[in-house]
């Protein structure tokens, strides 16, 4: 029989990954489907990260391994949206392995970066500040109140890991600022075979490379028919569920709005897409005179 392994005595390497600017990413959106699509590329972006550092360390036992976020949230097939993923991910790794991992996790985490602008754009135009990743790795004892010291430790370093800002300068001359993000340049609207289907009421629009991105991503994460709802369906979602609710408590109101229900639809057709994330049932009583699912932007 083996004896109990001290923990207090396991040596190891400590490392916190982070994905910078996700606020101003997400925030700078004049649609749902931007804001969507935002937090879907980071986390998606971590997620390659975080499965290349679980298949870095999957040989090791424990302690070793991912801390954030939880293994179980990683999703390998890349055709579902990653859930219970932050920007951040922590590990633990054996000694003098922190580092190589972290660089490993890195180059997997623009590898995914630059597949999204590939497929949105057809080509791979600069998008300057993307991604913006920043890791510190901590060394020392794991085991009782070691671990604790080496979050403290690994903490205080990355927030002055972020606060030294290391960039690549980008000059351009000539060019109509991102509506979105004005401290970016704007790029034509994607074309070709290989880009991105946008819409022909978008095509005007001033986006920069990475707002294209994101503009994509929200409107095909959910697959063909289906969408996350728009600006107008999520500001009314409420008072029309309520107005629908009352409708079939009340005749006289039902007698008033069933009949303009009915005239708008004739006036605008479904387009049979579903919104993704909305209620779209309409109570019993109702006569189902109400799609509540037929919006658009």
């Amino acid at each position: 029989m083996s004896e109990p392994r001290d923990d207090s005595a396991v040596q190891g390497d400590l490392v916190m990954l982070t994905v910078g600017g996700v606020q101003p990413f997400i925030a700078e959106s004049r649609k749902t489907a931007d804001a969507a699509g935002a937090s879907v590329v980071v986390r998606q972006v971590v997620a390659a990260a975080a499965l290349s550092v679980r298949d870095a360390l999957a040989a090791h036992d424990k302690p070793y391994g991912l801390v954030i976020p939880d293994p179980g949230a990683l999703i390998d097939d890349g055709e579902r949206v990653p859930v219970g993923i932050s920007n951040k991910i922590v590990y633990l790794a054996p000694p003098n392995t922190g580092a190589t991992v972290a660089e490993a996790a890195v180059k997997e985490a623009g590898r995914q970066w630059t597949s999204l602008v590939a497929e949105t754009h057809g080509s791979i135009p600069p998008t300057p500040g993307m991604p913006d990743l920043a890791w510190v790795s901590v060394a020392g004892e794991i085991g009782n109140d070691g671990y604790r010291e080496l979050w403290s430790t690994a903490a205080r370093a990355l927030d002055q890991r972020k606060r030294t800002r290391w960039f690549e300068v980008s000059r351009t001359t000539s060019k109509t600022l991102c509506a979105q993000s004005p401290l970016l340049p704007s790029v034509t609207a994607p074309r070709g075979r290989d880009a991105m289907s946008v819409p022909k009421h978008e095509r005007h629009e001033q986006l920069s490379a990475a707002g294209w991105v994101k503009r994509h991503v929200g409107n095909t994460i959910y697959g063909l028919g289906s969408r996350f709802p728009a600006t107008t369906v999520v500001a009314s979602s409420w008072f029309r569920d309520q107005l629908i609710r009352r409708a079939v408590e009340s005749p006289n109101l039902r007698g008033e709005l069933v009949p303009l229900v009915q005239r708008m639809s004739e006036l605008a057709p479904s387009d049979d897409m579903k919104h993704v994330g909305l209620p779209t049932s309409v109570p019993p009583g109702f006569g189902g005179a109400v799609d509540d699912s037929r919006h658009a932007d």
